[in-house]
């Protein structure tokens, strides 16, 4: 759903290269999965200053070297590097090598490509987040109030698993968790809904071949309920037709597996999509505390319009440095009350700081949200695409069409207009703010 995955592939130089033919690695196969690879040559100098544009993550290829040794020297002076703070640092070789390279990420390059497309994909946005973090602990400085320390706000804690299916293939998924995670299976949604209430699990996985009661629909209307709206949502995809696995990737609301005898992947795969959901809601958290009070609307739980303003010129010197947009989405909210009493004013905007509230518990960690007034909400979305932009604020849009607001005792529901629009990496702050002016 995103743009495309931006690697530079450090590969050994040719005179520490294995001879050609002796190996393939599946890093050579990776861009048929959404990665763009750009390889060059370790040389004697880390330097990123002939790149055109920076990467969003750095993969050092060590699996075609007899002297990883050296590759690993290279890999202490990448980590020096100024830039490596904000680029991820891939090690991609043998696993025995691994204990000489200290590395965000390593990646046995046996590993199919796809898996390793999924792995790099998800370290990106973990890193992502936390960049996202610091910079607006920056911004809030701006505004004298400090923030909590990113590592203040991490908890490890085991994984908790529900899943829908039950039979052998629970069992030959639990065995692949190796003891790290607790499983808990049901038979259907309904099974689900009800261990939610007294419950809290951190993914939900669901046997498409074990639960053949399973369709799209039923899950998309169990993701538009605000509560599972960001529950990481995994599907062994084997009871599904071609058309289907295809439908449900387009939504964005799970990943999808096959469960083979080997298929540690999604042990990992489904960690990371835990770890990114934890700290996604610890982000929020810390948002909401006290320490950041005056820089957003108590009523809303939303970031002030100057603070979100302050913090998109951050954003596009981003863009502008990294050559990458920035999207923006549009949710024009209206009002519209259960009775035929006339709606005072009050009311009207009692239900749209429950909208505003609605939306920032809904927004991924690394976008900012504010309330232009008017029920004009804007969403800015670094490093997305009009395609990533479009599905969430349809997502979004929908769960707030499904929801009865109360204000003073009135019930009331709301409709809702979007839009969006990308901008372009040569664009001011100034033309930006124009754009959403008119838009």
């Amino acid at each position: 759903m995103n743009r495309a995955v931006r690697a530079l592939v450090i590969k050994p130089s040719k005179d520490q290269t294995t001879p050609i033919g002796f190996y393939k690695s599946s890093l050579d196969e990776i861009i048929n999965f959404g990665v763009i690879t750009e390889t060059v040559h370790a040389g004697g100098i880390v330097d990123f200053s002939a790149v055109d544009v920076l990467p969003d993550v750095v993969i050092l290829d060590v699996s075609s070297t007899y002297e990883p040794s050296i590759m690993a020297d290279y890999s202490s002076r990448l980590l020096s590097n100024q830039l490596s703070q904000i680029l991820p640092i891939v090690v991609v070789g043998t696993p025995s090598d691994f204990k000489l390279f200290d590395a965000n990420l390593h990646l046995d390059h046996r590993s199919p490509a796809h898996v390793i497309a999924k792995k790099l994909k998800h370290l990106i946005r973990v890193t992502a987040l936390k960049l996202e973090y610091a910079r607006r602990v920056e911004t809030a400085r701006l505004f004298d109030v400090n923030a909590p320390a990113l590592e203040a706000l991490q908890e490890d804690t085991s994984e908790r698993l529900m899943v829908i299916g039950k039979g052998e293939r629970y069992f030959q998924l639990a065995a692949i968790f190796e003891g790290t995670a607790t499983l808990k299976s049901v038979a259907n949604f309904e099974e689900a809904r009800a261990l939610f209430e007294t419950h809290s699990f951190d993914c939900l996985i669901i046997d498409t071949l074990a639960y053949r009661d399973f369709d799209i629909d039923t899950l998309k209307y169990f993701k538009l309920d605000a509560r599972y709206f960001s529950l990481p949502v995994l599907l062994l995809q084997e009871g599904l037709e071609i058309t289907e696995q295809d439908a449900l990737v387009e939504s964005g609301i799970c990943d999808l597996f096959d469960l083979h005898a080997e298929a540690k992947e999604i042990a990992t795969h489904t960690k990371t999509l835990i770890q990114a959901e934890r700290l996604r809601h610890s982000l929020l958290a810390a948002f909401k505390s006290p320490n950041f009070n005056k820089i957003r609307d108590t009523s809303s739980n939303l970031p002030s319009n100057e603070f979100f303003e302050r913090h998109l010129d951050k954003l596009v010197r981003q863009s502008q440095a990294w050559k990458t947009p920035i999207a923006f989405g549009m949710l024009d909210v209206s009002v519209l009350f259960n009775t035929d009493s006339p709606s005072d004013k009050k009311r009207h905007d009692v239900i749209l700081d429950h909208v505003g509230q609605t939306i920032a518990s809904l927004v991924r960690a690394e976008d900012i949200a504010t309330y232009r007034g008017n029920g004009k909400f804007i969403i800015a979305a670094p490093n997305s695409t009009g395609l990533t932009i479009s599905v969430l604020i349809g997502r979004i849009s929908d769960v707030l069409k499904m929801t009865e607001f109360s204000a003073g005792g009135i019930m009331g529901k709301v409709d809702i207009d979007t839009h969006y629009f990308t901008s372009q990496p040569e664009d001011t702050l100034a033309q930006i703010m124009e754009s959403l002016a008119f838009a």
